[in-house]
């Protein structure tokens, strides 16, 4: 804000207006009263807001040069890379001069790291057009061996962070430091200096793979690179930095335990996962235990905003102890692992995995829950084929409707596999997305199917269409009575697990199968035992009930999520 207000100083006096005066005056006033707190970031899902700045940025396009960022970091020049990050490195020696960033797409990154194609040295993201490219600059002018660096993965939207590498290498930078020809926002680079720039546009060829996601075209690249590259220098020991590149580097300062944990006069808070509803609950209680305030959200950022933009915390130490206890039940919410306050997750009781194996147990979960559906699917579809046909020839309305609800818990199933086999493969936002579509498409075929089968009942019952005793039917009913309830215990038990509503509202799907079991045994028995052949119709209102409520209850669970 202080940065703003002093370009703004700087630009009022060409507006030759009387309030631009007293405007001046007012700015002088303030920037006397501001304490020195720092913005690295400017405000998109790769950084943390500073508003003010970019609505000044926006408006006043020209005044950009002249503003500066603090945004340093630290540099290690004992090891290589220098700069820390989530890199991948494999320097060996010359057979290495090939560098990768995959922008945004960080799974790329693991992916190649994972297969190490002959011939790549580093591999990592790079999510911002300043402080990302500085840290590209540096590691790689560090390391004599690297000539390409390839440029792949998604470009991230406003910092433009591939594109301002290209104008980077066809470029250079101006007199402040600006990428000449850089889409993104704030392209300038504050970490580096002119001559470390002018090394990396010597030393690399930077190979415009923008947009490409497919790690394999990627190891092609590299290995194509990596055969025709002459080497200038050898790389004896990948730790000993270049002697040509010497980078600037700021100091550590080693982080010390708090001496003293300063009390919140505003209160103290509860924090709660609700695994069931899918949300966080925090209460916020005063120091003589009474309840001020509870709140609710979906996730960490949604809570806490809420609660600093009340001012029901004061203390910058207890904001950063919430902020580490609505990370942990925002990770309880996505695993369904334990959670208890002011305890780390791998020492909750009870918590004895590791995250990795922990995630490969997530993983079982997801591949237990895709075997169910496969099961439900399969059963369903035989299921619906003998009813139907069966119930053609009895001329009963019950059975009939009964193998087509089971035709729509397969069309349940199936969206269920396609979504279930869609994880790891897409973020969570799109599988919230496709969840809540499923749910939907579920509860309209329920609707469709109940007043289906409510017209056929009372047309059977006006029309007197008698139907016959259908023993394979019964037979049905009864097999399905059994192993009904086993699939939902299973279905809904792993959709807890993996917290997929989805997955739980398909277990009540069968649920209700097995209630529709139950009543149409009962109403094929009447009828084939007794005669009573209106048991048919009466019981395919029963199911009409059964369809419609789980029809409205389905619809409401996906309202419910928006």
């Amino acid at each position: 804000m202080k940065e703003t207000l002093e370009s703004l100083l700087a630009s009022l006096p060409l507006i030759k207006i009387e309030q631009a005066a007293h405007l001046i005056q007012d700015i002088k006033g303030w920037l006397k009263e501001m304490q020195p707190i720092k913005y690295s970031c400017l405000g998109c899902k790769y950084c943390f807001p500073a508003v003010a700045m970019n609505i000044f940025n926006q408006s006043f396009p020209g005044a950009m040069q002249t503003v500066s960022l603090s945004c340093d970091f630290e540099v290690k020049e004992q090891i290589w890379p220098p700069i820390p990050g989530e890199y991948f490195a494999f320097c060996d020696g010359p057979s290495c001069p090939v560098a990768v960033s995959t922008l945004t797409s960080i799974e790329i990154s693991e992916t190649l790291a994972k297969m190490r194609p002959k011939g790549l040295c580093i591999v990592g993201k790079t999510e911002t057009e300043n402080i990302g490219i500085d840290k590209v600059i540096k590691n790689i002018i560090t390391n004599p061996t690297i000539h390409f660096l390839i440029v792949a993965g998604k470009d991230p939207d406003g910092h433009h962070s591939g594109k301002t590498l290209l104008a980077l290498a066809k470029n250079g930078v101006n007199g402040d430091m600006k990428v000449i020809g850089s889409p993104g926002k704030r392209p300038i680079l504050k970490n580096v200096s002119l001559s470390e720039v002018e090394s990396f546009r010597r030393q690399v060829q930077v190979i415009d793979m923008i947009g490409c996601e497919d790690a394999e075209m990627i190891a092609d690249k590299i290995n194509e690179l990596s055969k025709g590259a002459i080497s200038t220098c050898e790389c004896k020991k990948c730790s000993e930095p270049r002697p040509a590149a010497r980078i600037s580097s700021v100091p550590p300062i080693m982080a010390r335990e708090p001496k003293k944990l300063k009390m919140d006069k505003a209160g103290y808070f509860v924090v709660i996962p609700n695994l069931e509803k899918k949300i966080i609950i925090v209460e916020h209680y005063s120091y003589d235990n009474k309840l001020l305030h509870t709140i609710e959200g979906k996730d960490a950022p949604a809570i806490y905003s809420t609660i600093i933009e009340n001012g029901w915390i004061t203390e910058l130490s207890h904001a950063a102890y919430l902020g580490r206890e609505l990370a942990k039940a925002e990770f309880t919410l996505r695993t369904g692992s334990n959670y208890i306050q002011d305890k780390a997750p791998e020492m909750v009781k009870g918590q004895e995995r590791k995250d990795k194996k922990g995630g490969n147990q997530m993983d079982k979960k997801y591949k237990k829950g895709l075997h169910l559906e496969y099961f439900t699917v399969g059963y369903n579809i035989m299921e619906a084929i003998v009813s139907i046909i069966f119930g053609g020839i009895a001329n009963s309305i019950a059975l009939v409707g009964f193998g087509l609800d089971s035709i729509v818990e397969s069309l349940s199933g199936a969206v269920l596999i396609w979504r279930l086999s869609q994880h790891k493969k897409i973020t969570e936002e799109e599988e919230e997305k496709i969840e809540k579509k499923a749910m939907r498409f579920v509860a309209i075929t329920f609707f469709i199917l109940g007043f289906y089968v409510l017209f056929q009942s009372l047309k059977k019952l006006i029309l007197r269409e008698i139907p016959d005793p259908s023993l394979p039917g019964i037979i049905i009913a009864s097999v399905s009575l059994i192993v009904m309830p086993i699939l939902f215990f299973q279905k809904y038990k792993v959709g807890k697990r993996i917290n997929s509503q989805a997955l739980a509202a398909d277990s009540k799907e069968t649920l209700a199968c097995s209630f529709l079991s139950l009543a149409l045994l009962l109403g094929l028995g009447a009828n084939y035992l007794w005669g009573f052949w209106q048991a048919d119709s009466i019981v395919g209102i029963i199911i009409v009930i059964f369809l419609l409520r789980e029809g409205l209850e389905v619809w409401r669970e996906s309202k419910d999520e928006d």
